[in-house]
């Protein structure tokens, strides 16, 4: 089911983004349509995460394919009879992104509850495998989609998210113990603060995924600009470099999928954010478009480490009770990525989008260094990061 979700993202990512640029010719009006998708984040994933207390994951999940169904259907439609705006498109892009805000606290818990903690690891390198497929096939499908149907691309999302409901509809999970209480949303919400303050490992995972959601992944929304500009590279051509970073974290996923020793994951983790940045740093040196995908690929390494580590660590350091309220910060964290694509925007309007990309990397090296003495305990407090009980 990720796979299916994933494809669709990228692919309309770099249609929407392609899209937009040539309407706005606006660097900026790329970041706030990105913003859009992102904003979700923020807004809507500790809730979810908090919801799975009171209702099946599952059950969330279809309901939520259903609504991204009707609202890229209406995409679709208004563009069919040129009537869409991008106001309009701002506001669907925004609904379209409430699948990716639920897909962080709900099919990662769905996939912890199916697999247990101690193959977390296993579980989290094959999905990231697959979703990686996705970030190799979507941008390369949307280099072709940009230049033939263009933002008919919405119809197969349609058609996708209906598949997805329908799979959800059908799968079936083991059992797990269930809940004896359910306490109010806000005592459920606080808890969760209270548990991610008071453990270092936690406030670690959740210090240096903002960083890497506020400096380093917003690159990505201005990749499409800086090929187009910069490279004067077609939109196939486009799609093709934006795919190196999937590349990248397919092989990365690959590989991570054999390392069997937990001492070595927080090393990975964070590892993979100062490794991410830099690859940043070099994409906004890099002089041609082989340089960029280089710089490109070599940042998928890194972001694949980051990301596996990043839900593995969570999943074994939380007791089960909290997963999903635990999973839902975690993802209202990475939702403070729509702060960085605006910054990313502004700075690219005013400085042009490689050099607003070299500064966003060196932004996000030097806050990584100075906040040390907080994500640096994760390896001081668990050398050998072993599951809790539950």
């Amino acid at each position: 089911m990720g796979i299916i979700v994933s494809i669709t993202q990228w692919t309309e990512l770099l249609v929407v983004a392609l899209y937009v640029h040539d309407t706005t010719h606006s660097a900026f009006a790329v970041a706030v349509l990105a913003t859009c998708r992102l904003l979700p984040f923020p807004l809507l994933s500790a809730n979810i995460g908090m919801l799975v207390a009171h209702i099946s994951p599952r059950t969330l999940q279809i309901y939520i394919a259903l609504a991204i169904t009707l609202s890229s259907m209406t995409i679709a439609t208004l563009h069919a009879f040129g009537a869409l705006q991008l106001w309009m498109l701002a506001v669907l892009v925004f609904v379209n992104g409430a699948m990716a805000a639920a897909d962080m606290p709900l099919r990662r818990l769905m996939i912890g509850d199916a697999v247990g903690a101690m193959r977390m690891r296993q579980a989290m390198a094959v999905d990231m495998a697959t979703g990686n497929v996705s970030r190799i096939a979507g941008p390369l499908v949307g280099g072709v989609v940009a230049t033939s149907i263009g933002m008919n691309v919405f119809w197969f999302s349609a058609v996708a998210f209906l598949g997805f409901a329908y799979l959800s509809v059908r799968l079936r999970l083991p059992k797990v113990e269930a809940v004896t209480t359910n306490p109010p949303y806000h005592l459920l919400f606080l808890n969760g603060i209270r548990l991610v303050a008071r453990d270092s490992s936690l406030t670690g995972v959740f210090v240096l995924t903002a960083i890497y959601n506020l400096f380093a992944w917003p690159m990505m929304t201005q990749t499409p600009v800086v090929a187009s500009d910069s490279y004067r590279l077609a939109p196939v051509a486009v799609g093709v470099l934006v795919s190196m970073e999937g590349v990248g974290a397919f092989l990365s996923a690959l590989t991570l999928h054999r390392i069997s020793s937990p001492r070595h994951y927080p090393r990975i983790f964070a590892g993979g954010v100062i490794a991410g940045l830099t690859c940043i740093v070099l994409f906004g040196l890099a002089p041609n478009a082989p340089l960029a995908g280089v710089a490109l690929f070599t940042s998928g390494l890194a972001g694949a480490g980051f990301g596996i580590m990043q839900a593995t660590l969570i999943y074994m350091l939380t007791p089960a009770q909290s997963r999903g309220v635990v999973l839902g910060l975690l993802a209202t964290c990475i939702g403070l990525s729509p702060l960085g694509v605006l910054h990313l925007g502004v700075m690219a309007d005013a400085l042009g989008s490689r050099t607003a990309v070299l500064v966003m990397g060196l932004e996000g090296l030097v806050i990584t260094m100075l906040s040390f003495r907080l994500w640096g305990r994760i390896e001081a407090s668990n050398a050998a990061v072993e599951p809790r009980p539950s």
